[in-house]
C-alpha cells in the first residue's frame, strides 16, 4: 500500500456509499417520472446530478480523515457541509434565472436527495473502519 492510497475498507466503504448513493438518486428519479410531469423529472435529474458528486466527494474527503483524530476529521466534516451548503446556494441562483416556477422542484429534491444520501453516510462510514 502506498502513501496515498486508502486501505481496502475505506476504498470498499467509498464504492459502497457511492452505489447507494447512486440507487437513492436513481429511485427519485423513477418516483418523480412515475408521477410527475417533464418539467419536474428534469429538476429531479437535476438535483441529483448535483447531489451525488457533492455527497461522494464529502464523505471520500471525511473517510481519508476520519482515521486522524481531532483537526483532520473536523475540517473534512465542515468542509462536507459547506459543500452541501454551496451546491444548495448555486442550485437556487440555477433556479431563480432559468426556472419558471423558481426551481421548486429542483430545490425540494436537491434538499431531499442531500439529507437522504447523509443519513445512509454513517452506515458507511462505520464500515470503512471495521476490521473484518
Amino acid at each position: 500500500m502506498t502513501k496515498k492510497s486508502q486501505p481496502p475498507g475505506r476504498a470498499r466503504a467509498t464504492a459502497s456509499y457511492a452505489a447507494a448513493c447512486a440507487l437513492v438518486a436513481i429511485i427519485a428519479v423513477l418516483g418523480t417520472w412515475a408521477f410527475g410531469d417533464r418539467a419536474q423529472v428534469r429538476e429531479i435529474v437535476l438535483a441529483a446530478g448535483f447531489a451525488w458528486p457533492v455527497q461522494v466527494g464529502a464523505f471520500a474527503l471525511l473517510v481519508r480523515r476520519g482515521a486522524s483524530t481531532g483537526a483532520g476529521f473536523v475540517k473534512a466534516w465542515v468542509v462536507g457541509i459547506v459543500a452541501r451548503f454551496l451546491t444548495l446556494g448555486a442550485a437556487a441562483i440555477l433556479a431563480v434565472r432559468f426556472f419558471r416556477d423558481g426551481g421548486t422542484t429542483l430545490l425540494l429534491g436537491l434538499a431531499a436527495l442531500l439529507f437522504v444520501m447523509l443519513l445512509l453516510e454513517s452506515r458507511y462510514f462505520r464500515a470503512a473502519y471495521v476490521r473484518s
